[in-house]
């Protein structure tokens, strides 16, 4: 389920993050990179899906490699092509969504140009493994198993939701607090209470 429309590009959109899922649900919407951590590019097959997509590398063990990062988001911006950026830094089980990392947002507020936002959740089949367990992907699940549980679901469902109207701040911080409220005041969350079906 679609809500809303990506923007006319080049944007720099922020997003809860929730699986590897996530990047095929937004490139299904439009022309896009993403910034992932470098490690990404060694796993199977998603790193090769990475790097087929011009994803940007970061290392988050060095915060030195900010500078270089943010220099390849601004020129992948003035070159025409849209930037999506998992802002909380890690995926989640999608209870609720992390605090917004402010340091990539830096490219936007240097440049004042105003950064658009959307939430992702996901959804299962009533009597097969919630979608928390199955399409999310987080802490300590290994990739391959992952992946074959989720190829054994008959079907699930992903609710992308785009926000009405792009943030502009000149603080990099105020910026992303901002955005979370914007993307956790539209979040359906993944977990759902003891007793309630999805």
């Amino acid at each position: 389920m679609i809500e809303g429309k990506p923007p006319k590009g080049p944007f720099l959109m922020v997003s809860n993050h929730l699986s590897y899922v996530d990047i095929v649900a937004f490139a299904s919407q439009s022309d896009c990179l993403f910034i992932a951590k470098k490690e990404v590019s060694n796993w199977p097959v998603i790193g090769m899906l990475a790097k087929s997509m011009n994803t940007i590398f970061i290392d988050r063990t060095n915060r030195g490699d900010i500078p270089r990062v943010l220099g390849l988001v601004e020129k992948s911006l003035q070159s025409g092509q849209n930037v999506i950026l998992f802002a909380e830094g890690t995926s989640s089980p999608g209870e609720t969504v992390l605090p917004f990392n402010s340091s990539l947002l830096e490219v936007a507020t240097s440049a004042r140009s105003p950064v658009f936002y959307a939430s992702l959740s996901y959804e299962t089949p009533t009597n097969h493994i919630p979608a928390h367990l199955s399409v999310c992907w987080w802490g300590e699940m290994t990739f391959l198993r992952h992946l074959f549980g989720l190829l054994k679901l008959p079907w699930f469902s992903a609710r992308l939701v785009y926000g009405n109207q792009p943030i502009q701040r000149e603080n990099r911080k105020v910026l992303a607090r901002e955005l979370w409220r914007k993307v956790i005041s539209q979040f359906s969350p993944v977990v759902r209470p003891a007793g309630v079906e999805q």
